[in-house]
């Protein structure tokens, strides 16, 4: 009896070390096989509701001193030079609906607001104590600048870039000429005018940028643009909102971009 008893203990003791070691090794198993979600792509800003009513495109009363703005959905800004409007300035905005301050530095500003809704934003400028207006405008094509300014790219891999200036470059833009004794040949360049300012849909042709030499009596070189047989048309989706614009192009430039970066 002791006999089997003690062989029962033995077998016993055996058991519990196979199931402890079983346990172990699952254990192990588990550690080496922990599921780790993907990581997510973060999602794009959304602005809320009390600051929407600011993103679009604004003019101001006094443009021969504060220039236009563009307004971002994602606190971002451009804003164009006051003067001729070529120049394009970044910066990003902000709103303090508990002090009414409402800042960009695109142009280093800061108003104090008496109203702002949809349409219109009227503020003091602390600098000055200006009382300035903007109100809220679509887009003529000669304005459209700021919102095709930086580098993009088709679902081909293809670049498109325009710069502050509309000169353009990429894989579809057209080569320039080769140079003659007469004509020197700059920069591409696009021009839009307007088909339909609340569809964001535009006219555009392309033209060569360079300079002229004219004989006696100068004897000088003149800038000049050239026309060219290169025209289409341009739609633009989400124009505020860089995470989701697309610049969907006909013609030569054919095909849909999206930006390459987010903030320039």
């Amino acid at each position: 009896m002791k006999k089997l008893s003690f062989m029962s203990n033995v077998l016993c003791l055996a058991l519990f070390i196979f199931v402890c070691m079983s346990g172990l090794i699952s254990c192990n198993d588990n550690d080496n096989n922990v599921f780790e979600p993907d990581e997510e792509e973060p999602e794009a800003p959304v602005i809320d509701d009390e600051l929407a009513p600011f993103v679009g495109y604004w003019e101001p009363n006094y443009s021969d001193l504060y220039g236009d703005l563009f307004l971002y959905d994602d606190g971002t800004c451009r804003a164009t030079h006051p003067v001729d409007g070529s120049y394009v300035y970044l910066g990003e905005w902000t709103f303090d609906a508990k002090t009414n301050f409402f800042s960009n530095s695109a142009t280093n500003k800061t108003f104090l607001l008496t109203l702002h809704n949809e349409n219109t934003i009227i503020g003091v400028d602390i600098s000055n104590e200006k009382t300035v207006t903007y109100k809220k405008e679509t887009i003529d094509g000669y304005e459209l600048t700021p919102l095709v300014y930086g580098d993009w790219k088709n679902a081909d891999g293809q670049l498109l870039s325009c710069n502050q200036n509309n000169a353009i470059r990429g894989d579809k833009v057209p080569e320039l000429p080769q140079n003659t004794s007469t004509f020197k040949y700059d920069e591409v360049n696009i021009y839009f005018t307007a088909q339909d300012k609340n569809t964001y849909s535009y006219d555009y042709e392309i033209r060569w940028k360079g300079k002229k030499y004219y004989g006696s009596p100068d004897n000088r070189w003149y800038d000049v643009y050239f026309d060219t047989k290169y025209k289409g048309k341009l739609t633009i989706e989400n124009p505020y909102s860089p995470s989701k614009c697309k610049l969907i192009f006909t013609g030569v430039l054919e095909g849909a971009y999206t930006k390459t970066k987010i903030k320039d």
